[in-house]
């Protein structure tokens, strides 16, 4: 399963946040710049994240963003709830066909919880550290992370 370009940009763009000292904030510019992608577009997903409590807003010279906690508190499940736009459905009209469908749907809704279930164990520290301790993998890292 691969993320959606938004779940991509805020998963990086929060890793650069959580590799800075904390109390040193980042702003939208830089970190675009830095991921190649428009500002306007950048502030869409950190409206986002910020709304749902994972990252702070700092106004001001020096301002931009910092984590709201420590990024071992901050799951990737956080993350990718921060930008769902919640779970697509359709009525039901009870024939065979509308059965079939939702018998798939229902498939669906168990794959999407056990991936949910997977992204709730992985935090944002076990990304920066190339692990998955909390599910039982060690990943191998071929690049190392500068700040």
């Amino acid at each position: 399963m691969k993320p959606n370009k938004k779940t991509e940009l805020a998963l990086n763009g929060m890793v650069e946040l959580a590799l800075r000292s904390p109390s040193r904030p980042m702003s939208l510019a830089i970190l675009a710049e830095k991921q190649a992608i428009s500002l306007s577009y950048l502030e869409q997903v950190f409206a986002a994240l910020r709304k749902s409590g994972l990252v702070l807003s700092v106004r001001g010279p020096g301002g931009g963003y910092l984590l709201a906690r420590e990024p071992w508190r901050i799951s990737t499940g956080d993350i990718i709830d921060a930008l769902d736009n919640g779970p697509n459905s359709s009525p039901g009209d009870g024939s065979m066909v509308q059965r079939e469908i939702d018998a798939a749907i229902t498939f669906w809704e168990m794959m999407d919880g056990e991936v949910s279930d997977l992204f709730s164990k992985v935090s944002l520290q076990d990304v920066i550290d190339g692990t998955l301790r909390n599910v039982g993998v060690e990943l191998e890292t071929t690049t190392q992370i500068v700040a």
